[in-house]
């Protein structure tokens, strides 16, 4: 049985409206759509170990019985942090959420060149898919979503930049780094930044976009096709004030106003610097430049 491997990576990055648009490919007639890239982050997609051929049948494996479309996308969010996995393909609170971990860990490297390698040695030719989100916001949302992971007593912003995730987090924020380094293997016009608050604001319009990319007729998105993963709210305290949980966490509802000033400066250059890039004013839909 020939296999047909996918023509297109979504790489996340997580927050960014990824289940919003997933859901758009699972509905639309040209497109299959799977989550088998976490291969790219694993040592069966090191190159470096085993030679690209090989690489490439291993992960040809998990495509033996999904159907043939048009347009064939594989993603997984987690692939734009730049990340690898070393000896493990499961993602351990352990040793990616625990404040004050060492900043070196043989378990875990940091590198997005390294993981647009592996694409690109196995999948040659592919288009890629980036979807980004102010920093402010991106940060505050993946916060809130690793917080259960954090230990007890760590419950502010600032606990969970100090973490690996967190790290890795503000350091994949500099969008303009990721973009340098897919356009380069891919070709920018193989290379799609699509901004979530673009996305919110003119829905039909991005879909448009995001269909003329893949090459597939656009298709509108039924409502009832769509779904959002908007993230946990912090419980007020008034409802949950007795609960084990928030005795335990007590978080912290928002940033506090220096530390959005000092994300703001972290990021401005890399923003104004994209927004030449992409020809879009990012300014305009809320990031710092």
């Amino acid at each position: 049985m020939t296999v047909t491997l996918p023509n297109v990576v979504y790489i996340g990055l997580q927050k960014t409206g990824s289940t919003f648009l997933r859901n758009y490919f699972y509905s639309h007639s040209s497109i299959r759509c799977t989550r088998h890239g976490l291969f790219f982050q694993t040592d069966q997609a090191d190159t470096a170990i085993q030679p690209a051929a090989r690489a490439r049948e291993i992960y040809a494996q998990r495509f033996s019985t999904e159907p043939d479309r048009p347009c064939r996308i594989d993603m997984y969010e987690s692939l734009g942090m730049g990340y690898a996995l070393c000896g493990t393909a499961d993602w351990d609170p352990s040793i990616m959420v625990q404040p004050g971990l060492a900043a070196s860990d043989p378990r875990v490297t940091f590198s997005p060149d390294q993981i647009a390698d592996r694409i690109a040695a196995i999948l040659p030719g592919a288009k890629v898919i980036l979807t980004v989100r102010n920093q402010i916001d991106w940060l505050d949302s993946n916060f809130r979503w690793f917080l259960p992971h954090l230990k007890a007593g760590c419950a502010t912003l600032m606990d969970f930049l100090s973490t690996r995730e967190g790290k890795l987090a503000l350091a994949a924020g500099h969008y303009d780094r990721l973009y340098d380094i897919y356009a380069e293997r891919f070709g920018s016009d193989n290379l799609l930044i699509m901004p979530l608050e673009r996305l919110q604001a003119a829905e039909e319009d991005c879909l448009r976009q995001v269909c003329a990319f893949l090459e597939v007729p656009f298709l509108p998105y039924n409502d009832n096709d769509k779904k959002y993963n908007r993230g946990p709210d912090l419980p007020p305290q008034a409802q949950v004030q007795t609960s084990r949980w928030w005795r335990r966490r007590k978080p912290q509802a928002t940033m506090r106003p220096a530390e959005i000033d000092v994300l703001r400066l972290v990021f401005a250059e890399s923003n104004a610097r994209l927004s030449r890039l992409l020809g879009l004013d990012l300014a305009a839909l809320g990031y710092a430049v």
